[in-house]
């Protein structure tokens, strides 16, 4: 009796409901257990080893009032809309170049996707790097400009943001211009030559055709970016250690490493959820009437022959094909550059500590330099 309702429940007209019940329960378990934890946490005052007591809103008005969460808000509301933004135009420009048929468009799509493929601590360790008094080139820029020690920018949150912005934006750029070069290849070709015979230019297309066309792509990506640039933790942590903060450092620091400020934590976890949860909303509501994406589709198959200037994918190129290939080229050294400094770093320096160490193998030490040499390992280092 039990299976034949079952049966009849699926073949009717809710069948599709009970389909996804079984992923809508998984996610309910794995998103509404955590939120209801910080939840329950952020309406309570907690003590060491202790819920505490009920404290109604408390929490939360500790929370506005306090000058950290204003700054960690400032702060992560500046670096999503600067990275978010940054990263969403260049992804947008990339993605356009890649679906023009030039010299070379496969190796700046590998170019172009070495960085995403690299995790935030080490690209966060990148730009630290690139900050320290005698190795970073941002730092020697500094001194060669007058202004003061290079070390003096690790303390700096001005300077620590703007390059965690660039570096950001480096590293989710070609992200985005993979997805948005998986939307362009929706839009029929047919369509263009269609505005070509008409008259119109390529202003005239970008704007009448594509950026309509477009639409549904480019909101759920701008929405992917913002999200994953308000949650940021792991870049801010690593690049500015405790000299930039944003929400999710705010968080960490008052539930992880603090039991007192316990429920303040959890309320601004639940103000961090309410956050990004109104955004989804705003875009779902934006997306309700726009066509599928389409982002299944691959951005690099192999060109139909182009009219014009006579150009097949992989055979002749025209005259603006030959442009875009040195375009591509440029745009290759920009964004592998940074890789390439970072291994020419480790190389010099780990050659350089090799002849220091031949150095000291061929003099002849005395037994205390010998001592001293066997045991400078152990040797306490300075306090920071």
């Amino acid at each position: 009796m039990v299976g034949s309702r079952i049966g009849k429940a699926l073949k009717g007209a809710g069948s599709g409901y009970w389909m996804v019940l079984p992923a809508l329960l998984a996610i309910l378990a794995i998103v509404a257990y955590p939120l209801a934890f910080a939840t329950y946490y952020g309406f309570r005052k907690v003590l060491p080893n202790l819920a505490g007591e009920f404290i109604g809103l408390e929490n939360y008005s500790m929370m506005l009032d306090d000058p950290d969460f204003a700054e960690a808000l400032e702060t992560t509301l500046v670096f999503t809309a600067a990275s978010g933004g940054l990263s969403f135009f260049v992804g947008l420009g990339l993605a356009l170049l890649l679906s023009k048929p030039f010299a070379g468009r496969g190796a700046l799509a590998v170019a172009l996707f070495l960085p995403w493929v690299f995790p935030p601590v080490v690209v966060a360790t990148f730009g630290r790097l690139a900050l320290f008094g005698g190795i970073g080139p941002v730092s020697r820029t500094a001194e060669a400009l007058g202004f003061g020690n290079g070390e003096l920018l690790l303390l700096d949150s001005g300077v620590l943001l703007s390059v965690a912005v660039i570096v950001d934006a480096w590293r989710t750029a070609p992200f985005v211009a993979i997805l948005l070069l998986a939307g362009l290849r929706t839009i029929p070709e047919d369509v263009y030559e269609a505005a070509r015979v008409d008259g119109a230019g390529a202003l005239q297309r970008f704007f009448s055709i594509t950026l309509p066309l477009l639409k549904p792509a480019l909101m759920v990506v701008l929405l992917i970016r913002l999200l994953d640039a308000f949650r940021v933790f792991d870049l801010f942590r690593v690049l500015g250690d405790r000299n930039l903060t944003s929400l999710s450092t705010y968080v960490y620091q008052n539930v992880m490493l603090s039991q007192i400020n316990f429920g303040l934590g959890n309320a601004a976890a639940v103000f961090m959820f309410l956050c990004a949860f109104l955004a989804s909303l705003f875009f779902a509501f934006v997306l309700r009437a726009q066509a599928s994406t389409g982002l299944a589709n691959s951005g690099l198959q192999r060109d139909a022959a182009r009219d014009g200037g006579g150009t097949i994918a992989g055979r002749r190129y025209g005259r603006s094909g030959r442009a875009l290939g040195v375009i591509g080229g440029m745009l290759s050294a920009l964004f592998l550059a940074p890789l390439a400094w970072v291994f020419w770093v480790s190389v010099a320096h780990a050659s350089g500590a090799g002849e220091a160490r031949s150095r000291v193998r061929r003099c002849s030490p005395t037994p205390w330099s010998s001592l001293i040499l066997r045991s400078r390992r152990d040797w306490p280092t300075a306090p920071s």
